[in-house]
């Protein structure tokens, strides 16, 4: 998109110093237009590569920056960083974990990429793939959901519903996690199938009492 923005912009560049008529003697126009257009073409791309590159600079810094604090902040309360898909990030900000999804980057490439470096999860929310990562001895915990309707996630998948989690938390040979619309009025239900754990997203920040909230999930 951008090297075609750039090639549109050379030649309407080019066609203005066309009509401006600045050839050197005895050069004909065409000669003229084209290396007009490609004097532009190499102009802007050269400009936009430099603007690419400083903004890419000050997005680093700024990356750098957040991911200092919140680890700074993890580490203080000694909670787990686990990173979603991005083994690469995971692996600069020293994350204790990735999680990778079907639809992700391949579970074995990732489990080549980080070794043992951190722990590995695994969405998974049909009793094949449950199975397949029973095979698999880098998969440290799968992640089973939405298990209702969630609002956090616009591109999510149907909710599975608790009975299906609790079928998929039997054939498991891995600590479940369930996670997707799971509110103050439903965890219960969601607690008593036997997974190891919840994850949830708008239970925290949606709570008007964050400690009551929290302990409540305890």
């Amino acid at each position: 998109m951008i090297l075609l923005y750039i090639f549109v912009f050379a030649i309407i560049s080019g066609c203005i110093l066309i009509f401006s008529d600045r050839r050197q003697k005895g050069e004909s126009i065409v000669r003229y237009g084209l290396k007009s257009i490609v004097f532009f073409f190499a102009l802007n791309y050269f400009l936009l590569s430099a603007v690419k590159l400083c903004l890419g600079s000050i997005r680093n810094t700024l990356m750098e920056s957040f991911w200092d604090a919140e680890i700074s902040t993890y580490i203080h309360y000694g909670i787990p960083l686990i990173v979603d898909d991005d083994y690469e990030l995971a692996q600069q900000i020293n994350a204790d974990g990735v999680h990778v999804g079907q639809n992700d980057t391949k579970i074995e490439q990732v489990s080549i990429a980080v070794g043992h470096q951190m722990f590995i999860g695994y969405s998974c929310n049909t009793p094949e793939q449950v199975e397949r990562a029973n095979t698999m001895d880098f998969v440290d915990y799968i992640g089973c959901g939405p298990v209702f309707p969630t609002k956090s996630k616009p591109d999510a998948d149907a909710a599975i519903g608790i009975n299906r989690l609790e079928r998929l938390n039997m054939i498991s040979e891995r600590h479940v996690v369930a996670i997707g619309g799971i509110d103050e009025e439903n965890m219960k239900v969601v607690h008593d199938t036997g997974v190891a754990g919840l994850a949830v997203i708008s239970l925290v920040f949606d709570s008007k009492d964050l400690a009551a909230t929290v302990k409540k999930m305890k």
